[in-house]
């Protein structure tokens, strides 16, 4: 694909904003094969036909991306805004989808439900096949009525198990069982370092309190007690009060289910008082963000974290364009993250349902078109991506393997891999 510049349309509630991204990309070519009629004449008259594809009616697939790219949790929805963008661009570079290309659109959900309804009242006027997001639960929340109301199929983030129950099997989760994922890792991490008994757990009210009960599950199975620090997201600048109040309570560990750089201001508010074995210290894969090895670099030694994705050992040439792209256009930063993963697994499995299901896009079938990638995503096996297999069929959940990774010398490796 070569340095190529890509618009991305950004819509923040009524307003909309043109942003131009740049970026490199290489990617192999791949073919889309679209069911001609073949006719057949057989001596004697006789005529046989295989059934034709019926064609595609619009000019572009309109796929709405409503994520937060203002306010405390930008971060991660700017990440997902420019890996939906860049693999919508894949794919059209390739040839579209039944001839056809992707158009990502992305709204603003800055964690404000009134701007939340209004862009997604926006994008139900636009009468969409399918959407991604949202990804926060005070957004999700705020639209889950009227995605139901509209019966719109999504990929998107749901921040507790009842929340996606409620929309299932309209909706599909874009990560694996982050509970489970954080009560294994916790399990597997103080099997590593039974002196632990204790541990301070840092986690954000509302926001990641339900994968930190998993965590506190899998940390009370190992017989360690759990005293609960909570942290309000982008707000807590000084880390320091917060991580004073943890050791107070004389806790031989610490867990964090936050964002990058708030655990960066938790391990420099540990270092700075004193407590620098990283071992002691267990993350989920939602602070894995650049920032551990940057702005975190003086103390992130023997931390632990967990993540689904093997980002030691990826294999796959789909992978490292992808690496090298986002890190052209991110100041050589690794994308670690699900915000990342997610929203390229989501826009491909969005292609690949267009191509099998051989969806047209006709305003008269958009109820039996959106009712057909529902069920795709709900029940779509052994889907491959990154050089690996995904399925979602772990409760409208994609299903992968856990790695524990510990940082060692600025490089985070595998310490450990949970099937």
């Amino acid at each position: 694909m070569g340095n190529k510049k890509i618009i991305l349309t950004i819509i923040s509630c009524l307003l909309v904003i043109s942003l131009t991204l740049g970026f490199a990309v290489s990617c192999s070519p791949t073919t889309t094969t679209v069911t001609k009629t073949v006719t057949t004449t057989i001596t004697g008259g006789t005529t046989s036909t295989t059934p034709t594809a019926p064609p595609v009616v619009v000019d572009e697939w309109y796929l709405p991306q409503l994520v937060p790219i203002t306010g405390a949790m930008a971060a991660p929805g700017l990440w997902g805004q420019w890996t939906a963008h860049y693999a919508a661009e894949v794919i059209n570079d390739a040839g579209g989808v039944r001839g056809v290309p992707i158009n990502v659109v992305t709204y603003d959900a800055p964690g404000d439900p009134a701007k939340a309804v209004t862009a997604m009242s926006e994008i139900i006027g636009k009468k969409p096949l399918f959407m991604l997001g949202p990804m926060d639960q005070i957004t999700m929340g705020a639209v889950l009525g009227l995605i139901v109301d509209e019966q719109l199929p999504l990929n998107g983030f749901f921040s507790t198990k009842e929340q996606l129950a409620e929309v299932a099997p309209l909706g599909t989760h874009m990560m694996p069982d982050d509970v489970k994922g954080a009560k294994n890792a916790a399990k597997v991490w103080i099997g590593m370092h039974p002196d632990i008994k204790s541990v301070a757990l840092f986690y954000y009210p509302g926001l990641s309190e339900e994968s930190a009960r998993g965590a506190e599950a899998g940390l009370i199975e190992s017989g360690v007690t759990v005293n609960w620090i909570d942290i309000n997201i982008g707000q807590d600048i000084d880390m320091g009060p917060i991580v004073t109040r943890a050791m107070a309570l004389d806790v031989d560990g610490y867990y964090g289910m936050v964002y990058g750089m708030d655990f960066v201001g938790i391990l420099k508010a540990l270092s700075d008082r004193g407590m620098n074995e990283g071992w002691r210290v267990m993350s989920g894969g939602q602070a894995m963000g650049p920032e551990i090895l940057t702005a975190g670099a003086n103390y992130n030694e023997g931390v632990y974290f967990w993540e689904f994705f093997d980002l030691v050992n990826p294999g796959s040439t789909e992978f490292q364009d992808y690496v090298a792209a986002y890190g052209a256009d991110h100041d050589g930063a690794f994308p670690y993250t699900w915000a990342n993963w997610g929203f390229y697994l989501g826009v491909k499995a969005f292609a690949t349902a267009i191509e099998q299901l051989n969806i047209t896009g006709d305003p008269a079938k958009l109820t039996e078109e959106r009712k057909a990638i529902e069920d795709f995503f709900w029940t779509y096996k052994d889907f491959e991506a990154f050089g690996g297999t995904f399925n979602y069929g772990d409760g409208g959940r994609v299903v992968k393997p856990l790695y524990v990774y510990q940082v060692i010398n600025n490089q985070f490796t595998v310490a450990q891999e949970v099937e």
